[in-house]
């Protein structure tokens, strides 16, 4: 008995997956499409890949700051999420608003990797983008503010709301999402004071 074979669209920009469907009847429009072009009507605008990107970005950043609870213009303040690596660029002035508002260590303190990883991790899972955080992707958003962890794993290990799988793979820990959504919503904000956003429960304090 033959076997059938199933089809799917995925549609990339450059290596980045940004949308992909297996439904037969869109499979059979693009193949007409692809075999019956279509000339450009005149007066016509085309969309260059890198404005569809841009839009897509804007819809995850939407969504994500949706997530947070904040201001579109808090989260691109603090992160400038992208769907390009490392996909977060971290504003300097949050991270030295969070180095001063946690202790360097003992109950409260927090990783550097276990900051950057809870942020990438929250971001991509908004994104739609089909990448997993990781302690490589973790130390590239470190980066962008001139930070080494020479601990990562460790860090980790030591955020409860985060997982460690094989290959360095970061996740959420399921019963914690609100932990680190209220991590990330102090990072944007600046605000390590507020009681209203659990950061004492967050940590553990």
């Amino acid at each position: 008995m033959a076997t059938k074979a199933k089809l799917k669209i995925i549609l990339k920009a450059n290596e980045t997956i940004v949308a992909e469907s297996d439904d037969a009847v869109l499979w059979g429009k693009i193949l007409h499409t692809i075999n019956n072009p279509l000339k450009e009507p005149e007066g016509s605008t085309v969309v260059e890949e890198h404005d569809f990107v841009e839009e897509h970005a804007g819809t995850a950043i939407s969504r994500f700051a949706k997530t947070l609870g904040i201001a579109e213009a808090l989260v691109k303040g603090a992160l400038d999420p992208s769907t390009e690596e490392p996909y977060l660029h971290l504003n300097t002035h949050c991270w030295e608003a969070m180095t001063k508002g946690t202790p360097k260590r003992g109950p409260g303190a927090l990783s550097p990797t276990g900051m950057a990883g809870t942020l990438l991790a929250l971001w991509l899972r908004d994104s739609g983008l089909k990448v997993q955080a990781n302690q490589a992707l973790a130390a590239g958003v470190l980066a962008t503010i001139g930070h080494i962890d020479k601990n990562p794993s460790r860090g980790i290990k030591n955020t409860k709301w985060l997982q460690a799988r094989a290959g360095g793979v970061v996740i959420l820990n399921p019963a914690e999402i609100s932990a680190a959504i209220a991590i990330a919503k102090k990072f944007c904000t600046k605000n390590w004071s507020n009681p209203d956003l659990t950061y004492d429960e967050a940590v553990g304090k």
